[in-house]
């Protein structure tokens, strides 16, 4: 139905919390936050950035970046964490 396919989607339910790469695009199901009155779950999400610090000298005392991919999905890391 999109245009073009996202690189995330976080859509709250109430089937299990999960993350999954489908097609390229990473869905985030987190769950809600709290369940009637006990805890529920939610979901920690990190984005690499495409290049990353200094990684150290190559042999001609230059400075090497080591690069990353340029696909999200490749870069992206979810946590899903229970209360």
């Amino acid at each position: 139905m999109f245009e073009r396919t996202p690189d995330i989607i976080i859509t709250p339910s109430d089937l299990l919390a999960f993350a999954k790469n489908i097609s390229g695009c990473i869905c985030i199901n987190p769950g809600y936050m709290c369940k009637g009155s006990s805890g529920g779950s939610y979901a920690s999400i990190t984005i690499d950035p495409l290049v990353l610090a200094s990684s150290g000298l190559d042999f001609n005392n230059n400075l090497q970046n080591e690069k990353m991919s340029n696909r999200a999905k490749d870069r992206i890391r979810v946590d899903i964490h229970n209360i």
